[in-house]
């Protein structure tokens, strides 16, 4: 009994991390009113709920506005565009499922399927934010790419999303905390994704680096050869990126992810 009721325990420990997340779910909801600050806050709960499954939190809520304030403009452009491409989606259906004809019912079962695809990349756009930085338009491709690749993490999440929905439509006042408790959830399976990623990264940025110190000096910084004979050209070095499907070129890991 003394084991259950100690505080170290995994138990108590998950619990405490899941109440963490609900509070900030609770401002994640309170950022998401002004619509400007939805982006920043989901970014901001994913990269808390990222360092809380991987045991590397301290002062949450702290955590929670470094990560605000540093991802502010790229994440409130996406999610505007995010917000925008929502209500496009939700217009069109709701246009298709009025209209009686054969034309819109096909265009319906369409939108079903942008919707679809919003929703997976929504899911993992704000996670890939939160741990690497690069440009909005090759965020977004990297997003929909890995919610095809990674299709069962992203069925996963999708479940996860489905129950707290659910949830939430039960007992309504869960909507104030519900937020932080689903992306906590989901930050368990996009873990696996992101670390496969961040480290893939950063193993080619290591070799680059030690290939970059093992290329020899240009023939005129070499040193002369006493012997009069031309020094030897130094020998090509391959620099060759990993392909697309493996990590992207451009993406680096953001902030202190270099360090973890």
């Amino acid at each position: 009994m003394g084991g259950l009721f100690n505080v170290e325990n995994p138990f108590w420990t998950f619990v405490g991390k899941l109440s963490d997340a609900m509070l900030l779910g609770a401002i994640w909801l309170l950022c998401s009113i002004t619509i400007i600050g939805f982006g920043p806050a989901t970014t901001a709960l994913y990269y808390v709920s990222f360092k809380m499954v991987r045991n590397e939190e301290n002062y949450v809520f702290k955590m929670f506005w470094k990560s605000f304030k540093e991802n502010f403009r790229q994440a409130a452009i996406i999610g505007v565009i995010n917000l925008i491409l929502a209500l496009l989606i939700v217009y069109d259906l709701w246009v298709y499922y009025n209209q009686d004809t054969k034309l819109s019912a096909y265009l319906f079962v369409l939108f079903l399927v942008f919707a679809f695809i919003w929703i997976i990349g929504s899911i993992y756009i704000f996670a890939i934010l939160s741990k690497f930085a690069n440009s909005i338009k090759v965020m977004y491709v990297m997003a929909f790419a890995l919610s095809i690749k990674h299709f069962g993490t992203t069925l996963i999440c999708l479940a996860i999303f489905v129950a707290c929905a659910a949830a939430t439509i039960v007992v309504f006042p869960l909507l104030v905390f519900i937020g932080g408790a689903c992306i906590f959830f989901m930050a368990y399976p996009l873990r696996r994704v992101m670390d496969i990623y961040t480290q893939k990264i950063l193993d080619r940025q290591a070799a680059e680096t030690s290939a970059a110190s093992e290329t020899p000096k240009s023939s005129e910084e070499l040193p002369e050869d006493p012997s009069g004979d031309e020094a030897p050209e130094a020998e090509e070095v391959d620099n060759t990126s990993e392909p697309w499907d493996d990590v992207p070129e451009e993406d680096t890991p953001a902030g202190d992810e270099e360090n973890n």
